[in-house]
């Protein structure tokens, strides 16, 4: 996978893009490392797959990882999912779109 062709495709450049000198792709492939690399380390901790975008490529990797729970005093208990407040954001979500027209094709600002 290129960066022309996530720009193109996802940004919605112009066939003329250039991806050496324009950063989007780059930037934005580098901001979704770090809320992978953030999820995976608090929420996603005991994910039994795991999602990756190594620095050099555009191409994921999923890798199944190895889940281990410490034991808990109420183990016998069913967990209830987290409650989600009303002004309240998931983290995985990406920031709203400061602009008043959408950054890109699929973008509901």
């Amino acid at each position: 996978m290129k960066g022309y062709t996530i720009g193109i495709d996802v940004f919605d450049r112009p066939q003329a893009f250039n991806a050496d000198s324009d950063p989007l792709v780059r930037v934005h492939a580098g901001k979704l490392r770090k809320l992978l690399a953030t999820y995976y380390a608090t929420e996603g901790a005991q994910d039994v797959w795991r999602i990756d975008i190594p620095k050099g490529t555009y191409v994921p990797e999923y890798r199944r990882q190895r889940v281990t729970s410490p034991p808990t005093a109420d183990a016998g208990r069913i967990a209830s999912p987290p409650r989600r407040t009303a002004n309240r954001r998931f983290s995985w979500l990406p920031a709203p779109c400061p602009r008043r027209l959408p950054c890109y094709p699929s973008c509901r600002c």
